[in-house]
């Protein structure tokens, strides 16, 4: 996985063509193959130009995973190789002059004109500096990769910043070349996950002669964890890439997948990402490079990098717990192996049909159950009256799943609530942990005479991709005709698990939100819903995030919204933080 759009890619190159670059680097002859290693502290330089301004990027990153390695040992058993400034005909390979000549010139500009420049770009910041560590840490690259590729040494890291955003241009620079393997797993969500962009879905496949050259492997939700990855690592990548025989395996190592990592919201460890690394170490004669991506927890990614560069300079991976692949994950990679089966014989003969009919059935009848005691509940406790979704494109099951009050033309507030069981064990609707807290909220809501419109979402032990599908046009759809239809009324969402993602979603998608909606009161589950960065100024005025304590402190980008936290678990807070808006 890789920054921003969470993604691990591997380009695996076959010689075709040779770039000759200067400085070449000598290294001492050694009595067995060296791993190197490349940092440079003038890679700090790059910095916000507003001092203080909070960025999940800082230069802290690289220092943390650089000491672990010193703490280690692990730098000891490594060669150092020097940083040094791309070339302009290097960064001409692959970027437009343009651009090359924007950043270049950044430099000496003003302070706030390269805060202006830098809301133009995704997800960036500038200082006066960050055109030359931007240099410094390409030339950086380039400089271990061709040491490598030459065999002066085996395989090499690169601890350099700022970071490559975002993977979508690198898939692009490629997308036509024969000589380039690209792979890329990542969180997708159906283009609803940052970037929002379809170039990262599990049809694109390289066009022209580089047909058959970009695999994805678009994870549609968060949760995934090592032997998902390990899975799409052994059925997909490793048996198309033997059968491409690179000669170079380059890593854009983002560690966002990371378990802990919440931006990514999986579950990787360490262990997995050295035992992906040993993988990768069986192709092109042990010629691999990892260059630092994303991944913004500094403790997480010191430990993941460690496990790689520990598989780098010869040891072994460290045993795995025994573990199999969730459902998803194999009904994605089945998708993509059936893309790339018409490119690749390795995979013609490969069986990886998915299962789900057997366990489909139980997670029918148990959302039935969950969701007949929840009605009875709304109707005979809270007079609630069940709204109308005919007509809409959302299964009929969820046509059970939507109420509201009959106060339509009295109340001047409309508070959406959507929610979910949030209980994988929950038998009955009275043994899920939510219930209770639901019920408080809809108290306070009629307590107030506010017009309420509830929705329900039962909580699946898989949350298929399809399944959430549904819910966001359910959504949508309620929005469409039932809520922006209504805007004499001041609106506000309540929203928890998927719930709060999907609302995310909506204001990506539909401008009339922000137009519209007063205030958002949202509880995360595993995933923080994220809006775009033109609108997460409004997003992170209007919304409170409740969240515990240590995922406050790991996000500060305002996509994320205003993260609130009082030292409490978020769901004890819902209920009185829900009714404290404007």
């Amino acid at each position: 996985m890789g920054t921003k759009s969470h993604r691990r890619r591997s380009r695996l190159t076959r010689k075709k063509r040779r770039l000759e670059v200067p400085n070449e680097i000598k290294v001492q002859p050694t009595s067995r193959p060296t791993t190197g290693l490349v940092y440079d502290v003038r890679l700090a330089y790059h910095a916000p130009a507003v001092s203080g301004q909070p960025h999940p990027e800082e230069s802290l990153r690289a220092y943390h995973i650089f000491q672990k390695l010193v703490s280690t040992g692990c730098l000891s058993r490594c060669v150092r190789v020097s940083c040094r400034e791309a070339t302009v005909d290097e960064l001409l390979l692959v970027h437009t002059k343009r651009h090359v000549t924007e950043i270049t010139d950044s430099a000496a500009l003003p302070e706030e004109k390269l805060c202006a420049l830098a809301k133009q770009h995704d997800s960036l910041y500038l200082n006066s500096m960050s055109s030359h560590c931007a240099r410094l840490a390409c030339g950086g690259v380039i400089e271990l990769c061709r040491t490598v590729y030459q065999g002066k040494i085996k395989n090499g890291m690169a601890i350099v910043r700022p970071p490559g955003h975002h993977a979508e241009p690198d898939e692009k620079a490629f997308l036509t070349d024969p000589n380039v393997l690209y792979f890329s797993i990542h969180r997708y969500d159906d283009a609803k996950f940052y970037p929002y962009e379809t170039a990262a879905a599990h049809y694109v496949a390289g066009e022209g002669e580089g047909k058959g050259r970009t695999i994805n492997v678009p994870w549609p939700c968060a949760g995934m964890g090592d032997f998902d990855y390990l899975h799409a690592f052994n059925k997909l990548l490793m048996p198309i890439a033997y059968e491409f025989d690179p000669e170079i395996v380059i890593v854009a190592s983002g560690f966002n997948a990371a378990s802990g990592d919440l931006m990514g919201g999986c579950f990787v460890t360490p262990a997995c990402y050295a035992h992906l690394t040993h993988k990768l170490k069986t192709l092109a004669g042990g010629k691999v490079v990892l260059s630092l991506e994303g991944g913004y927890n500094y403790d997480i990614i010191s430990e993941s990098a460690l496990a790689c560069v520990r598989v780098l300079i010869g040891e072994d991976p460290p045993q795995l717990q025994p573990g199999i692949p969730s459902p998803i994950c194999v009904e994605t990679v089945e998708k993509v192996a059936q893309i790339h089966s018409v490119y690749w014989k390795s995979l013609r003969e490969l069986n990886i049909k998915s299962s789900f009919a057997d366990g489909l059935k139980k997670r029918v009848e148990q959302r039935q159950k969950l969701s007949a005691e929840r009605s009875k509940k709304l109707i005979d406790e809270f007079g609630l009256l069940k709204l109308p979704i005919a007509g809409s494109n959302v299964p009929e099951f969820f046509h059970e799943e939507v109420f509201q009050t009959d106060r339509t033309l009295t109340s001047s507030v409309l508070v959406v609530f959507i929610h979910d069981m949030n209980h994988k064990q929950a038998t009955s609707a009275q043994e899920s942990g939510f219930f209770d807290i639901a019920n408080r909220i809809l108290g306070n809501i009629l307590v107030n005479n506010w017009e309420l419109i509830d929705v329900n979402i039962p909580y699946l032990d898989d949350f298929q991709d399809e399944d959430r599908r549904i819910v966001d046009r359910l959504i949508s759809y309620i929005w469409d005709r039932y809520i922006k239809t209504t805007t004499q009324k001041k609106i506000v969402f309540v929203a928890t698990g998927y719930g709060a993602v999907s609302v995310g979603h909506l204001i990506t998608l539909i401008d009339d939100v922000q137009k519209y909606s007063m205030f958002m009161a949202l509880i995360p589950g595993d995933e923080l819903p994220m809006v775009p960065p033109e609108k997460s100024d409004w997003f992170s005025k209007n919304t409170y995030i409740m969240v515990d304590p240590t995922i406050a402190k790991q996000h500060h980008s305002s996509c994320f919204g205003r993260l609130v936290s009082n030292g409490r678990s978020a769901t004890s807070t819902l209920p009185e933080t829900s009714m404290n808006f404007p």
